[in-house]
Protein backbone atom coordinates (compact mmCIF):
# COMPACT_ATOMS: atom_id res chain seq x y z
CA UNK A 1 0.00 0.00 0.00
CA UNK A 2 1.15 2.96 -0.88
CA UNK A 3 1.20 7.27 -1.59
CA UNK A 4 1.79 7.64 -4.48
CA UNK A 5 3.67 11.46 -5.98
CA UNK A 6 0.54 13.03 -7.60
CA UNK A 7 0.63 14.19 -11.27
CA UNK A 8 0.49 17.97 -10.20
CA UNK A 9 2.65 17.57 -7.88
CA UNK A 10 5.28 20.94 -8.19
CA UNK A 11 8.61 19.34 -8.31
CA UNK A 12 11.79 21.79 -8.72
CA UNK A 13 15.55 20.19 -9.39
CA UNK A 14 17.73 21.40 -6.16
CA UNK A 15 20.80 21.93 -5.98
CA UNK A 16 22.16 18.95 -3.68
CA UNK A 17 24.13 20.03 -0.14
CA UNK A 18 27.71 19.45 0.28
CA UNK A 19 28.03 15.78 2.16
CA UNK A 20 24.01 14.59 1.23
CA UNK A 21 22.73 11.94 -0.76
CA UNK A 22 19.14 12.88 -0.25
CA UNK A 23 18.28 11.80 -3.70
CA UNK A 24 19.41 7.98 -3.49
CA UNK A 25 16.08 7.46 -1.20
CA UNK A 26 13.24 7.78 -4.03
CA UNK A 27 10.31 9.62 -3.05
CA UNK A 28 7.97 9.16 -5.85
CA UNK A 29 5.79 6.99 -3.02
CA UNK A 30 5.60 5.87 0.19
CA UNK A 31 5.49 3.14 1.48
CA UNK A 32 2.48 2.85 4.45
CA UNK A 33 2.04 0.19 7.67
CA UNK A 34 0.40 0.08 10.74
CA UNK A 35 0.81 -1.20 13.70
CA UNK A 36 -0.31 -1.24 17.45
CA UNK A 37 1.18 1.09 20.16
CA UNK A 38 0.42 -0.81 23.03
CA UNK A 39 2.14 0.74 26.13
CA UNK A 40 0.35 3.68 25.38
CA UNK A 41 -3.59 2.82 24.97
CA UNK A 42 -5.96 0.26 23.10
CA UNK A 43 -7.07 3.07 20.83
CA UNK A 44 -3.77 4.34 19.66
CA UNK A 45 -1.89 2.71 16.33
CA UNK A 46 1.45 4.37 14.62
CA UNK A 47 1.70 4.50 10.57
CA UNK A 48 4.51 3.95 9.50
CA UNK A 49 4.92 5.79 5.95
CA UNK A 50 9.00 4.95 4.58
CA UNK A 51 10.50 5.29 0.94
CA UNK A 52 12.06 2.32 -0.66
CA UNK A 53 15.51 1.19 -0.73
CA UNK A 54 17.75 1.66 2.07
CA UNK A 55 21.82 3.28 1.20
CA UNK A 56 24.65 1.20 3.41
CA UNK A 57 27.94 2.74 3.59
CA UNK A 58 29.62 5.81 6.09
CA UNK A 59 26.67 7.76 6.28
CA UNK A 60 24.24 8.35 9.37
CA UNK A 61 20.24 9.43 8.78
CA UNK A 62 19.13 12.79 10.09
CA UNK A 63 15.45 12.85 11.36
CA UNK A 64 11.80 13.78 9.70
CA UNK A 65 9.96 17.08 10.96
CA UNK A 66 5.99 15.79 11.05
CA UNK A 67 3.00 18.39 11.37
CA UNK A 68 -0.34 16.97 11.22
CA UNK A 69 -3.57 19.48 10.92
CA UNK A 70 -7.45 18.46 9.99
CA UNK A 71 -9.38 20.14 7.25
CA UNK A 72 -12.84 19.36 7.33
CA UNK A 73 -12.85 15.57 6.64
CA UNK A 74 -9.55 15.47 5.85
CA UNK A 75 -6.13 14.74 7.66
CA UNK A 76 -3.36 16.59 6.58
CA UNK A 77 0.02 15.18 7.12
CA UNK A 78 3.38 17.33 6.23
CA UNK A 79 6.81 16.13 6.05
CA UNK A 80 10.26 17.78 5.96
CA UNK A 81 12.04 14.44 4.98
CA UNK A 82 15.24 12.95 6.36
CA UNK A 83 18.70 13.48 4.62
CA UNK A 84 21.65 10.78 4.86
CA UNK A 85 25.07 12.23 5.27
CA UNK A 86 27.82 11.46 4.35
CA UNK A 87 30.52 10.68 6.95
CA UNK A 88 33.67 12.15 4.96
CA UNK A 89 34.61 14.73 7.72
CA UNK A 90 37.84 12.13 8.68
CA UNK A 91 40.47 10.27 6.17
CA UNK A 92 39.00 6.72 5.67
CA UNK A 93 42.43 4.72 6.30
CA UNK A 94 42.42 1.47 7.68
CA UNK A 95 43.28 2.11 11.13
CA UNK A 96 40.59 4.54 11.23
CA UNK A 97 37.83 3.24 9.35
CA UNK A 98 33.98 4.33 9.61
CA UNK A 99 30.93 2.49 10.86
CA UNK A 100 29.64 0.90 7.81
CA UNK A 101 25.51 0.45 8.47
CA UNK A 102 22.57 0.80 6.38
CA UNK A 103 20.55 4.14 6.71
CA UNK A 104 17.07 4.01 5.14
CA UNK A 105 14.04 7.11 5.30
CA UNK A 106 10.78 6.69 7.10
CA UNK A 107 8.85 8.75 9.42
CA UNK A 108 5.77 7.50 11.80
CA UNK A 109 2.29 9.65 12.67
CA UNK A 110 0.74 8.46 15.69
CA UNK A 111 -2.63 8.12 15.60
CA UNK A 112 -6.30 7.81 17.85
CA UNK A 113 -8.95 5.77 16.66
CA UNK A 114 -11.70 7.31 18.62
CA UNK A 115 -10.61 10.81 17.67
CA UNK A 116 -10.34 10.28 14.38
CA UNK A 117 -14.00 8.53 14.34
CA UNK A 118 -15.44 11.78 16.18
CA UNK A 119 -13.84 14.42 13.92
CA UNK A 120 -15.47 11.67 10.91
CA UNK A 121 -11.92 12.05 9.37
CA UNK A 122 -12.60 9.68 5.62
CA UNK A 123 -9.24 11.16 3.93
CA UNK A 124 -5.80 11.58 4.79
CA UNK A 125 -3.23 13.85 2.32
CA UNK A 126 0.34 13.81 2.56
CA UNK A 127 2.24 17.05 1.46
CA UNK A 128 6.20 16.55 0.90
CA UNK A 129 7.81 20.69 1.81
CA UNK A 130 10.57 19.15 -0.78
CA UNK A 131 8.68 17.02 -3.52
CA UNK A 132 5.40 18.54 -3.20
CA UNK A 133 1.58 16.78 -3.30
CA UNK A 134 1.39 12.90 -3.01
CA UNK A 135 -2.19 11.04 -3.71
CA UNK A 136 -4.75 11.61 -1.38
CA UNK A 137 -5.81 8.46 0.15
CA UNK A 138 -9.34 7.66 1.51
CA UNK A 139 -9.43 5.95 4.99
CA UNK A 140 -12.55 4.58 7.15
CA UNK A 141 -12.28 3.97 10.54
CA UNK A 142 -14.11 1.61 12.35
CA UNK A 143 -14.02 0.30 16.19
CA UNK A 144 -12.26 -3.20 14.97
CA UNK A 145 -10.39 -1.78 11.98
CA UNK A 146 -8.83 1.22 9.57
CA UNK A 147 -8.89 0.56 5.88
CA UNK A 148 -6.93 2.52 3.34
CA UNK A 149 -8.60 2.80 -0.01
CA UNK A 150 -5.72 3.95 -3.10
CA UNK A 151 -7.94 4.29 -6.28
CA UNK A 152 -6.81 4.44 -9.94
CA UNK A 153 -8.46 4.30 -12.89
CA UNK A 154 -8.68 0.08 -12.95
CA UNK A 155 -7.75 -0.90 -9.92
CA UNK A 156 -8.01 0.19 -6.31
CA UNK A 157 -5.45 -0.64 -3.25
CA UNK A 158 -6.42 -1.63 -0.22
CA UNK A 159 -4.92 -2.13 3.33
CA UNK A 160 -6.55 -3.02 6.66
CA UNK A 161 -5.62 -3.17 10.06
CA UNK A 162 -7.59 -4.71 12.61
CA UNK A 163 -7.21 -3.45 16.89
CA UNK A 164 -6.77 -6.58 18.64
CA UNK A 165 -7.85 -6.33 22.20
CA UNK A 166 -5.80 -5.57 24.83
CA UNK A 167 -6.23 -9.58 26.53
CA UNK A 168 -5.23 -10.67 22.96
CA UNK A 169 -2.71 -14.14 23.16
CA UNK A 170 -0.75 -15.77 20.19
CA UNK A 171 -0.45 -19.74 20.87
CA UNK A 172 2.58 -21.32 19.14
CA UNK A 173 4.46 -24.32 18.09
CA UNK A 174 7.87 -23.16 17.16
CA UNK A 175 9.15 -26.64 16.43
CA UNK A 176 6.90 -27.17 13.68
CA UNK A 177 8.51 -27.51 10.55
CA UNK A 178 6.98 -25.62 7.14
CA UNK A 179 5.02 -28.12 6.36
CA UNK A 180 3.32 -28.97 8.99
CA UNK A 181 -0.32 -27.02 9.22
CA UNK A 182 -1.31 -27.40 13.23
CA UNK A 183 -3.60 -24.40 12.99
CA UNK A 184 -6.75 -26.86 13.70
CA UNK A 185 -4.61 -28.72 16.33
CA UNK A 186 -3.65 -25.16 18.05
CA UNK A 187 -7.11 -23.27 18.06
CA UNK A 188 -8.60 -27.02 19.40
CA UNK A 189 -6.00 -26.46 22.35
CA UNK A 190 -6.74 -23.04 23.03
CA UNK A 191 -10.83 -24.11 23.06
CA UNK A 192 -10.41 -26.69 25.22
CA UNK A 193 -8.13 -23.76 27.47
CA UNK A 194 -11.00 -21.32 27.51
CA UNK A 195 -9.38 -18.79 25.04
CA UNK A 196 -11.76 -17.13 22.13
CA UNK A 197 -10.42 -17.76 18.22
CA UNK A 198 -9.88 -13.77 17.21
CA UNK A 199 -11.96 -14.09 15.02
CA UNK A 200 -15.43 -14.43 16.88
CA UNK A 201 -14.10 -11.37 18.78
CA UNK A 202 -13.23 -8.99 16.01
CA UNK A 203 -15.63 -8.63 13.08
CA UNK A 204 -14.08 -9.78 9.90
CA UNK A 205 -10.92 -10.36 11.07
CA UNK A 206 -8.30 -12.18 8.29
CA UNK A 207 -5.76 -14.51 9.38
CA UNK A 208 -2.47 -14.57 7.43
CA UNK A 209 -2.71 -16.44 4.33
CA UNK A 210 1.27 -17.80 4.90
CA UNK A 211 0.89 -18.84 8.66
CA UNK A 212 0.76 -22.44 9.76
CA UNK A 213 1.83 -22.54 12.97
CA UNK A 214 0.31 -20.38 15.43
CA UNK A 215 -3.45 -19.18 15.97
CA UNK A 216 -4.84 -15.57 17.51
CA UNK A 217 -6.71 -15.70 20.55
CA UNK A 218 -9.19 -13.64 23.55
CA UNK A 219 -8.19 -14.70 26.62
CA UNK A 220 -10.77 -13.08 28.57
CA UNK A 221 -10.22 -14.87 31.76
CA UNK A 222 -6.29 -14.08 31.67
CA UNK A 223 -5.47 -17.39 32.53
CA UNK A 224 -2.38 -17.21 30.14
CA UNK A 225 -1.77 -13.35 29.79
CA UNK A 226 -1.37 -12.69 33.13
CA UNK A 227 1.73 -14.61 33.32
CA UNK A 228 3.17 -12.34 30.36
CA UNK A 229 4.23 -9.28 31.00
CA UNK A 230 6.19 -8.39 28.33
CA UNK A 231 6.28 -8.38 24.38
CA UNK A 232 9.56 -10.28 24.45
CA UNK A 233 7.81 -13.08 27.21
CA UNK A 234 7.46 -16.04 26.23
CA UNK A 235 5.82 -19.12 28.44
CA UNK A 236 5.31 -23.05 27.92
CA UNK A 237 1.46 -23.89 28.08
CA UNK A 238 1.21 -27.32 26.72
CA UNK A 239 1.33 -29.24 24.03
CA UNK A 240 -0.73 -30.86 20.75
CA UNK A 241 -0.58 -34.45 19.39
CA UNK A 242 -0.22 -35.04 15.98
CA UNK A 243 0.17 -37.72 13.49
CA UNK A 244 2.90 -38.42 10.25
CA UNK A 245 2.39 -41.24 7.89
CA UNK A 246 6.07 -43.19 7.56
CA UNK A 247 6.26 -45.42 4.42
CA UNK A 248 8.58 -48.22 5.13
CA UNK A 249 8.72 -51.83 3.92
CA UNK A 250 5.50 -53.29 5.35
CA UNK A 251 3.64 -49.65 3.76
CA UNK A 252 2.23 -46.71 5.35
CA UNK A 253 2.50 -46.66 9.11
CA UNK A 254 0.77 -43.74 11.00
CA UNK A 255 2.74 -42.64 14.15
CA UNK A 256 1.76 -40.14 16.49
CA UNK A 257 4.16 -36.94 17.54
CA UNK A 258 4.22 -34.25 19.92
CA UNK A 259 4.82 -30.15 19.59
CA UNK A 260 5.21 -27.71 22.20
CA UNK A 261 2.66 -24.99 22.68
CA UNK A 262 4.16 -21.35 24.16
CA UNK A 263 1.62 -18.73 24.54
CA UNK A 264 3.19 -15.05 23.64
CA UNK A 265 1.91 -11.30 23.46
CA UNK A 266 1.38 -10.20 19.89
CA UNK A 267 3.43 -6.75 18.60
CA UNK A 268 -0.14 -6.56 16.02
CA UNK A 269 1.59 -5.23 13.02
CA UNK A 270 -0.01 -7.24 10.43
CA UNK A 271 -1.86 -5.66 7.57
CA UNK A 272 -4.11 -7.49 5.05
CA UNK A 273 -3.75 -5.93 1.40
CA UNK A 274 -5.73 -7.07 -1.78
CA UNK A 275 -6.09 -5.27 -5.05
CA UNK A 276 -9.51 -4.71 -6.05
CA UNK A 277 -10.24 -4.70 -10.33
CA UNK A 278 -12.84 -2.08 -11.24
CA UNK A 279 -12.41 -3.23 -14.92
Amino acid sequence: MTFPLSARADIEDYEQEEGTITNLLSRSYYKVRFFNTPHLSDNTFTMRLYALGKVSGCAHTTGSYVEIDRATDTLKVEVVESEVLLDDKEPLYSNHECEIKQNESFFDVLLDRDQLIEDEIEHISLKSREYGDYQTVDIKVKKDSIKLTVPSQRQEYNTTFWFLPKNTVVLETPNAKNRDDVRDAIRKFGMENGLTPVEKVVKDYQFQHDLHNYVVFSDTEGRFTKGLDSLDARIPVGKVTLSKTRYGANGPVEELYDLKVIAKRTKNTYNSEYIKRLR
